[in-house]
């Protein structure tokens, strides 16, 4: 097992400020990226303090906690954006989108920062357009395999100028689940800031702060993730650079995101989009301790509420299985309690880099969910993946299953 270190995070990423208070503690939680084989049995496993937290001065969440990126980004990461059924679908919108809002044409570049296996930058290049991609996993191999040129290497901003000095400027810069994961949050923005054109824009999607409180989304709290931006966050970090918020949308991928679009201060006509998402923001409150505290108690009693469920479930003698092993389902069962005893295995797809692994932090193994369709089925499965059940168990249905389901948040809550 790799040993790396992690640090309490005592100051604010955004204005350095010290004055940072504690909103929500777990757990200690492995790394959701380090995935020990079924085939060994060791006598260690790392684990990690999972924290929330708030700046007083500024408002920005984030966690208190910051694990080496070596250890959240190892080199054989295992996941795989082609996977997601879901996530092809939103990346194509997101091209689309960007042809419609922006003067895109065939001789502009377009950078992917995380670009993991160029399943969005295949939206571009299928247009015409100049692609390349910064991955600094070994899913870049497989992103150049599929004719996505692509920089091996974490994004900051000595990266930026070798990119601009070898490909010219970026019309888009695409950071999609990425800039929440960043440790030099701000030499990532500097590096975004220099390799824009004038007229272009950088398209940040993440985890939405607001959604995540208001329907109770803490599933997403996991070591990837070191802040969680609404819109006025996002727009102050931008502004410290330079760059400027222009757009801002809700969008259903993760079970609620935003995606936002900035660019060089002045260069483009601000949306009332902007204005909107932040007077929403106000006004539920994500300014004040309140709304925060008042989510910590709500997360208590949910994962009572799934205990519950889970008990009446095991004392009736009935099987449960997991379905999907999303980075979220390492921190649903690590800070409910579940273990092997409760839930027999995690199923996932076949094509999965996570199969005959444990989930991180218990012994519950990842196998493949062919096993689900046979006679030996399984009468409760878990969605850990439940912010896309109502996609995912019409299919599951389909193929045969024929028990129910647990839909773990944002109610715990059982369907047929």
């Amino acid at each position: 097992m790799t040993e790396l270190k992690s640090f309490h995070k005592n100051s604010c990423y955004l204005c350095e400020s010290k004055n940072i208070e504690s909103i929500l503690y777990l757990t200690h939680v492995p790394s959701v990226n380090e995935l020990l084989s079924i085939e060994t049995c060791p006598d260690i496993e790392t684990r990690y303090p999972l924290e929330l937290c708030r700046c007083v001065e500024c408002g920005l969440v984030q966690s208190g906690f910051e694990l080496d990126r070596d250890l959240i980004f190892p080199k054989t990461y295992p996941y795989l954006t082609g996977n997601s059924g879901a996530l092809k679908k939103n990346f194509q919108e997101l091209a689309s989108q960007s042809f419609n809002l922006l003067n895109i044409d065939e001789n502009d570049l377009i950078v992917d920062i995380g670009s993991n296996d160029g399943t969005l930058l295949t939206n571009y290049l299928s247009r015409g357009c100049q692609v390349l991609g910064v991955e600094p996993t070994d899913i870049a191999d497989i992103a150049v395999i599929n004719n996505i040129p692509t920089e091996k290497a974490f994004f900051k901003h000595s990266v930026a100028q070798k990119i601009r000095e070898s490909r010219g400027n970026a019309k888009v810069i695409a950071a999609t689940n990425v800039l929440a994961h960043a440790g030099d949050i701000i030499s990532v923005m500097e590096g975004i800031k220099e390799l824009l054109t004038k007229d272009g824009a950088l398209i940040c999607e993440t985890h939405y702060l607001y959604d995540m409180i208001k329907t109770l989304h803490y599933d997403k709290i996991y070591h990837d993730h070191l802040r969680f931006f609404s819109v006025g966050s996002f727009q102050k970090l931008c502004q410290k650079v330079g760059l400027e918020v222009f757009y801002a949308e809700k969008i259903e991928s993760h079970g609620g995101s935003i995606r936002i679009y900035a660019g060089q201060k002045g260069a483009h006509k601000i949306h009332l989009s902007v204005a909107e998402r932040i007077g929403e923001e106000n006004e539920f409150g994500l300014n004040t301790s309140r709304v925060f505290f008042e989510f910590s108690e709500r997360v208590t009693e949910s994962k009572l509420k799934l205990l519950n469920v889970f008990s009446e479930i095991k004392f009736s003698g009935k099987k449960i299985y997991g379905v999907g092993a999303p980075a979220r389902g390492t921190t649903l069962i690590n800070t409910v309690g579940i273990d092997h005893s409760m839930m027999n295995c995690v199923l996932e797809l076949s094509s999965s880099k996570k199969l005959n692994s444990f989930v991180p932090g218990t012994r519950i193994p990842i196998l493949d969910e062919k096993l689900l369709f046979g006679e030996d089925q399984p009468d409760y499965l878990l969605m850990l993946s439940w912010h896309i059940a109502d996609f995912v168990i019409p299919i599951l249905k389909k193929n045969g299953y024929r028990g129910k389901f647990i839909v773990p948040l944002p109610e715990p809550r059982v369907v047929d």
